[in-house]
């Protein structure tokens, strides 16, 4: 089914959920099972308490939840912390190396705040000076949601050197998405739902495959579709295995842990 490709996951989520997002991997092992089925080798997780409820006691149960395990790599969530809720961004990157976490998520919707770099400087200042790739999960549910093109493209251009991804982007998104890939080299986005008409086909002719990066979306969606839309592109397998595994892992190995 997957034509020999080395999948590896970039965006997948562990623990119950909230009842409106359906399926939970209530377990490691639930997890696993699933990577098994659809042949994914490793994945990046985050916690579900961590996205919807506490960053700091998700986090802290996700590492519990997954020990040491060289397949299943972590992914916290983390919020600016100007109002004391959070930890500081230099403790913060100190966490994140001991803890050797593959990426860091924010998720503005949910917790309130805006992606705006006079608001996020301190954190990502220090996100920046390790590499360390940053998903920005806007909690898109339609391809027709409106995502904040403008403050993703300032963000973007005042870290240069920060990778930032883009979550669940849909297949509204190329009139803007492409010229934003023009203008951003630093910017790449996962491809879950990103289900335009040979939309693959087209990115990689225009920027070639290194922009993006397998994503499932699961549990709460299925692995199927990107995995399908991946299998049937019409690009080279060279290409495929890029997506499928090779950008995120390059990503990774370019965090600058201390």
């Amino acid at each position: 089914m997957t034509e020999n490709l080395k999948l590896f996951d970039s965006n997948c989520m562990i623990g119950v959920g909230p009842e409106f997002i359906g399926s939970s991997f209530d377990t490691k092992n639930s997890l696993q099972n699933s990577m098994n089925y659809y042949c994914v080798e490793k994945s990046i997780t985050y916690h579900a308490l961590a996205k919807y409820h506490n960053p700091l006691e998700g986090n802290s149960l996700l590492l519990d939840m997954l020990g040491a395990d060289t397949k299943i790599l972590p992914q916290w969530v983390v919020l600016p912390n100007h109002t004391g809720e959070f930890i500081s961004a230099k403790i913060l990157v100190k966490e994140l190396s001991v803890n050797a976490i593959a990426s860091v998520r924010l998720c503005p919707k949910n917790y309130g705040f805006e992606l705006r770099q006079w608001l996020l400087d301190e954190l990502l200042s220090e996100m920046e000076q390790i590499r360390i790739p940053v998903f920005l999960d806007l909690d898109l549910l339609h391809w027709s949601d409106s995502v904040p093109w403008d403050e993703i493209r300032t963000l973007c251009l005042a870290y240069p050197n920060l990778p930032f991804v883009l979550c669940r982007i849909g297949c509204g998104s190329n009139r803007n998405l492409f010229p934003l890939l023009e203008q951003c080299n630093n910017l790449f986005f996962e491809i879950s739902y990103f289900d335009a008409n040979e939309g693959i086909e087209a990115c990689t002719k225009r920027f070639g495959a290194e922009r993006m990066l397998f994503g499932s979306a699961s549990p709460t969606y299925d692995p199927a579709c990107p995995i399908s839309m991946l299998f049937y592109a019409e690009i080279t397998q060279q290409q495929k295995q890029l997506i499928a595994g090779e950008n995120i892992q390059r990503l990774i190995e370019g965090i600058e842990y201390v």
